[in-house]
């Protein structure tokens, strides 16, 4: 069903005429109104602009993780024992690896490192033609975009590989990060290094939805989010 997500940019004064134009191109296609993506504070400027006009639903499946950066670059305390567990076994079993800032000339080797992982799930979740294809436009237009990433090579081949952009001055959001899951304990190094090396500066770090995958979710509550940023799905009421 087509959706259309938030309107970045529009205020007060304005969301009416842009909403107005949303509502414009469903009639015309014949598809009924559909939001997504929608923020607390949208949802709250929605209800202010036009109230009883929309239904707000929880979007469970795509609300954004958000952790401290100190807490994913250290890993400290007993709540992180089995990441530095799976950390330790990298760094004894592989420790000819480096980690490098991702830069123009390393993006072919990382988009041939997705397709390897790619090619390990030729059955799995359909949407994955869309992420591989989302990741693939995102990658070729890494400086375009403002992105920084890291890498992993693991006896000069790339393994992981991940990128992300700031969000505002003090949160940084990963965007892609991807690994060869042979390897033990790879995914736990390279979210580490990567918010070490890249985001120091930064307070938190968002990660992003769990898509209602639940082996996403899992790892990505293992990690201890401080927050939980809902979404909502907005449509006219009824």
């Amino acid at each position: 069903m087509p959706f259309m997500l938030q309107p970045f940019g529009a205020d007060e004064s304005n969301l009416p005429r842009v909403l107005d134009k949303m509502a414009e191109w469903f009639a015309q296609n014949n598809k009924p109104f559909v939001l997504k993506g929608i923020s607390e504070e949208m949802v709250e400027m929605l209800q202010k602009v036009r109230p009883g006009y929309y239904e707000f639903q929880e979007d469970r499946n795509n609300f954004d993780y958000v952790y401290l950066r100190q807490d994913l670059s250290e890993l400290a305390g007993r709540k992180f024992s089995s990441k530095k567990n799976h950390i330790n076994y990298f760094t004894t079993h592989y420790a000819d690896y480096r980690y490098l800032p991702m830069t123009e000339e390393l993006i072919p080797a990382c988009l041939a490192s997705a397709q390897e992982w790619y090619d390990k799930r030729p059955d799995d979740h359909t949407g994955l033609e869309h992420e591989k294809f989302a990741l693939s436009e995102a990658m070729g237009n890494f400086k375009q975009l403002g992105f920084q990433g890291g890498i992993i090579e693991v006896y000069g081949k790339i393994e992981a590989f991940t990128c992300g952009e700031a969000l505002n001055e003090d949160t940084a959001v990963i965007h892609i990060e991807k690994g060869n899951t042979d390897i033990r304990g790879l995914y736990q190094m390279i979210n580490r290094e990567f918010c070490r090396h890249a985001w120091s500066d930064m307070t938190y770090i968002n990660r992003e939805e769990d898509m209602g995958i639940e082996g996403l979710r899992r790892a990505k509550k293992s990690y201890n989010p401080i927050k939980l940023m809902a979404k909502y799905e907005v449509t006219l009421a009824k």
